[in-house]
């Protein structure tokens, strides 16, 4: 939570943008919800004409109940409602499936409603006007109150949003707005849900929190709206809620482990709770102080129990303590099996690509050119980056490009479309057919995403990578073409430094800003974007993307190339061809040199599969890090060697933090420069 300002807790159209009800769709994934679907819908349209010109969708998992016909005898009363088979069940596929085939070019905001929910007048028409009102906002989220009619949902409504049992989330219950990392989700910018990829199908819960940690690394930014409210009805028995607990668990491992996050200190006390009192019991079998922590927690919720009791005025509060225990315990253990069976060697979830956005109509474009030529796409992503148009003449200077039907396409990952007027003159200039990308904003893996993408809408044979500031050799392709006839699914080459006259002479004599392509024990495991050649059309990773996590901090190419060996890829290096990047000012330091290589050795050893994998590089590095240590020392007389010495050792403690899964600063897309 953060930025967060008082508001009042009432609704009120002050402050909220002007929207009318075609450019609105709801969703309402359902699945038995034959109880509570009628509350629902009825509470979201009730008599308001607005609403009656809203597309409301509910997304059918298969419900066995009467679910779908309490749908259909409301829609003869609500012409807007329509009800949709879910194949996949779950509610993220629910959604993303409604957006696909409902969603229409005027709709511009998607409201997602829960089936077991109420909704007070004029909810999705607040959050579609708080989200026009703040056009720097992705998202709206909203305050869930939570309620219930019988004794246990009483007093889990009432402990659920304390916090102890909801960790002080700011959605449960709070009286605050402001901008937040993840809360209850309520309406989103279609074109942003769009480009992000929607919800991760593969998740059954926490799908949330996962498209709002993806969300995020792409730029956009959540707000909590607690003028907008909704009660949330509690599940009606204890196992209900220990089963929806687990499930919550599980899927905050999930995403855990997918994005690599640190959880929260309140997502792991209850890891560290059942572990607690896990040990405790096992240890109290012979040595019966240990049973403290169990009579401790007992204690503790026989108190929660009276407090609940007290402040609902009935004995049903006596069921707090229960069902704080029914969230505290099975939340923990789910989380923990989700770890358990993931380090066990089940496959991590797949990096969820998000869809590139579609190119720029414009100059430059053409189609697949007659004659069986290979057609190859350039791809360029760009940061406010004046070099920028020194690159795209050095790509139309190539020699022995007969062979192919070439196209340049320039990813701009600025947040507005800054590099578009350098790239239209340069490509007036130019021969070579050039087409222009935004793909906003400061996430570099957006940026290649997006020209992967549109790679594959246009149907490239292979792709090429050179960075924005760099200029190829004028046979710069046709070396790694030629390179490439020798089976090889991807090439890379070396991208050499030109150092300015004022460059240190340590610097110049060791040729520190160079990158070479290297093979390790014999074998090309990786490459990076700077210069590489990649087969694309028809190959088994066609499909696959860079990770978004990686593109604020780097290392997204090194991880992506990794991944595509284990499917299957061969790799080559080809020395000859050469592309050259001009040293800035900014470079010719020691501290950015040792940067460099931490983050280098962060990256190399974060793409490791599997624990044994990082323990061995664990090992491995801690002892390369000594020798480089007492090299330091024994040539601190001369600064060549003394630097050659401290350089390595910053890229194995790299590697040994990225072992242990040490946060990466971030280097891309800061605000005001373009040089990571």
């Amino acid at each position: 939570m953060r930025d967060l300002e008082e508001t009042r807790s009432d609704v009120t159209l002050s402050g909220r943008g002007a929207v009318s009800p075609e450019e609105i769709l709801v969703v309402v994934p359902a699945l038995n919800e034959a109880e509570n679907i009628e509350t629902c819908l009825v509470s979201l349209i009730g008599e308001d004409p607005f609403m009656t010109a809203v597309t409301i969708v509910v997304a059918d998992g298969g419900s066995r109940d009467a679910t779908r016909e309490i749908v259909g005898q409301l829609s003869g009363r609500f012409p807007e409602l329509a009800c949709i088979d879910n194949p996949g069940r779950l509610q993220s596929a629910a959604v993303n499936l409604a957006v696909e085939t409902c969603s229409t070019p005027d709709h511009r905001y998607l409201v997602r409603c829960d089936a077991h929910a109420a909704y007070p007048p004029g909810y999705v028409r607040a959050v579609a006007e708080s989200l026009a009102a703040r056009p720097e906002a992705a998202a709206v989220a909203t305050v869930m109150d939570a309620v219930g009619s019988g004794g246990w949902q009483r007093a889990a409504s009432w402990v659920v949003d304390t916090p102890l049992g909801s960790g002080g989330s700011a959605h449960r219950g709070g009286q605050r707005s402001g901008w937040v990392d993840h809360a209850h989700h309520a309406g989103f910018r279609l074109d942003w849900f769009r480009k992000v990829g929607g919800y991760d199908e593969a998740f059954s819960h926490n799908e949330d929190a996962e498209l709002d940690h993806r969300l995020g690394l792409a730029g956009g930014r959540i707000w909590l709206d607690a003028g907008i409210r909704m009660d949330y009805k509690m599940r009606d028995s204890l196992r209900g809620l220990c089963r929806q607990y687990w499930s919550y668990g599980r899927g905050r491992a999930r995403t855990v482990l997918k994005h690599r996050m640190r959880p929260r200190l309140r997502q792991l006390l209850p890891v560290v709770l059942v572990l607690g009192l896990g040990g405790s019991l096992l240890l109290g079998t012979v040595w019966t102080p240990a049973l403290l922590l169990p009579a401790l927690y007992g204690v503790s919720l026989l108190i929660v129990s009276l407090v609940g009791a007290a402040a609902l005025r009935s004995p049903c509060g006596l069921g707090a303590g229960p069902a704080l225990a029914a969230m505290h315990l099975p939340w923990g253990m789910g989380f923990l099996v989700q770890l358990a069976a993931t380090a066990l060697g089940r496959k991590r979830p797949p990096v969820h690509a998000a869809p590139g956005p579609r190119i720029a109509a414009g100059a430059g474009q053409r189609p697949m050119a007659p004659g069986g030529k290979v057609a190859l796409d350039i791809l360029i992503c760009t940061f406010r980056r004046p070099e920028l148009a020194d690159a795209l003449h050095s790509l139309d200077r190539q020699a022995d490009t007969g062979a192919f039907d070439l196209r340049i396409v320039v990813a701009d990952n600025d947040t507005e479309p800054t590099a578009r007027d350098i790239v239209a003159a340069a490509s007036a200039e130019m021969q070579a057919a050039v087409a222009y990308l935004h793909a906003p904003a400061r996430n570099i893996s957006i940026a290649r995403n997006a020209g992967l993408a549109a790679a594959s809408q246009r149907g490239a044979d292979w792709v090429a990578f050179l960075d924005d500031d760099e200029c190829a050799d004028p046979d710069w392709l046709a070396e790694l073409w030629q390179a490439a006839g020798s089976g090889a699914d991807a090439v890379f080459g070396p991208s050499l430094a030109s150092y300015r006259d004022d460059a240190p002479g340590w610097m110049r004599r060791q040729d520190c800003h160079s990158n070479w392509p290297r093979r390790h024990n014999g074998a090309v495991e990786t490459g990076h974007t700077c210069n590489a050649l990649l087969r694309w059309q028809g190959a088994p990773w066609q499909e696959e993307r860079f990770d978004l996590a990686r593109g604020r901090s780097g290392g997204e190419d090194t991880e992506f190339f990794f991944r595509l060996s284990r499917l299957g890829a061969r790799y080559e290096i080809c020395e000859t061809a050469v592309v050259r990047e001009s040293v800035p000012a900014t470079r010719l330091t020691l501290r950015w040199l040792l940067q460099r290589r931490f983050r280098s050795g962060q990256s190399y050893s974060a793409s490791a599969p599997g624990i044994a994998a990082r323990v061995g590089l664990t090992v491995s590095a801690s002892a390369k890090l000594a020798v480089c240590g007492g090299g330091a020392l024994l040539q601190s007389w001369s600064p060549d060697r003394r630097s050659f010495w401290v350089l390595r050792g910053a890229l194995h403690a790299g590697v040994i933090a990225g072992c242990f899964r040490m946060r990466q600063p971030e280097i891309y897309g800061a605000a005001g420069t373009a040089d990571p």
